[in-house]
């Protein structure tokens, strides 16, 4: 199994839309997927409960602290690639996505706000110790804000994946209606995200062209841009980037890779139960409830509040990530300090 954490602390660089449109790619190409959605929005897990049919991709909804869990489960059910769909502006959740995975990616956008804070999120690549590919996506048709965008990138010292997602209405539209670009049909019908795509030339009801092209971006993404690197990083053949993945349309590995899905949904289906078994006939779904530690009582306690340059608060927060130490432990740590200097026993 190979394990893609798509990461950005910057909002609105279109994770997401990655993450989805990678994972119906996958699909197209019989590869069983599991998308970990870390977001609280839980944006992906909502597109996946709004879809006609509830079938692959499967999305869950898993806190950071049960990434662990969730992959195994996957891994053990017969998931052959994992998505992990991350929250901007969480270091934690997202260091924790990049450890996890053979391979990260980071989607930006051509726009100065977007390219200065690719630096934020390269730092934790670099604190994972993992290779990471930055996806350019959202780019005009026209102009060369895409060179100029890819220049940036690699200032930074990272790899710019050779495909680029340029900016398309598909993509808005198909995410509204519980679907990918892919699977974007004229007058809304959904098309078949399983299989071989629908050429935009053929009868009334097949892909818009901007559907087409948005269907074909992800899967060169997918074959070509991404699977030498996992194929480098995890050891071993490329589950995502075959040479070839027409011996899948043989039926009787079509069956073996069916079977491979229905044991997915079932074992994500009883996740969601705590381990029981679903009633019959009950449509397979793969939500995991966020279950983990709570939050420790404040009842008794006082606020002690204080304002710093922002640069103490960042490096707050990379300390306590290379040493798995939350913010409050480490202030704690810092006042006990203070009160032995001064002769006071540590209480904090």
């Amino acid at each position: 199994m190979k394990t893609l954490a798509i990461i950005s602390q910057k909002g609105g660089a279109g994770k997401t839309t990655l993450a989805l449109n990678l994972a119906a790619a996958a699909e197209r190409l019989n590869i069983p997927t599991v998308v970990i959605d870390l977001d609280p929005q839980a944006s992906a897990k909502t597109w996946h409960d709004i879809r006609v049919s509830k079938d692959a991709p499967f999305v869950v909804s898993a806190q950071a602290s049960r990434l662990e869990e969730v992959m195994e489960a996957s891994r053990a059910n017969g998931a052959e690639l994992v998505i992990i769909d991350t929250a901007p502006h969480s270091e934690s959740a997202a260091l924790a996505a990049a450890r996890a995975a053979d391979l990260v990616l980071i989607p930006c956008r051509p726009a100065i706000l977007d390219l200065k804070a690719i630096g934020t999120s390269a730092d934790l690549v670099a604190l994972a110790k993992k290779d990471a590919v930055v996806v350019l996506n959202a780019i005009p048709h026209q102009g060369n804000l895409a060179d100029e965008a890819e220049e940036a990138v690699r200032s930074y010292g990272l790899v710019v994946a050779p495909v680029k997602l340029t900016q398309r209405a598909a993509y808005v539209h198909s995410l509204t209606a519980g679907q990918t670009a892919g699977g974007h049909r004229r007058g809304g019908h959904p098309a078949a995200e399983r299989g071989p795509g629908v050429h935009y030339r053929s009868s009334r009801g097949a892909l818009e062209p901007d559907a087409w092209h948005a269907q074909q971006d992800h899967s060169r993404l997918l074959r070509g841009g991404l699977g030498c690197r996992l194929e480098h990083r995890a050891g071993g053949p490329a589950g995502t980037a075959p040479a070839d993945r027409r011996d899948l349309e043989r039926p009787d590995l079509k069956d073996v890779t069916m079977s491979k899905r229905a044991n997915l949904a079932a074992a994500l289906q009883s996740a969601t139960r705590g381990g029981e078994a679903a009633p019959a006939g009950t449509p397979p779904t793969a939500t995991l409830a966020p279950i983990g530690p709570r939050t420790p009582s404040r009842i008794g306690k006082k606020t002690v509040a204080a304002h710093f340059d922002p640069a103490v608060s960042k490096q707050l927060k990379y300390i306590g990530l290379k040493h798995d130490r939350s913010t409050q432990d480490l202030l704690r740590e810092a006042i006990n300090d203070l009160f032995q200097k001064y002769g006071k026993g540590p209480i904090a």
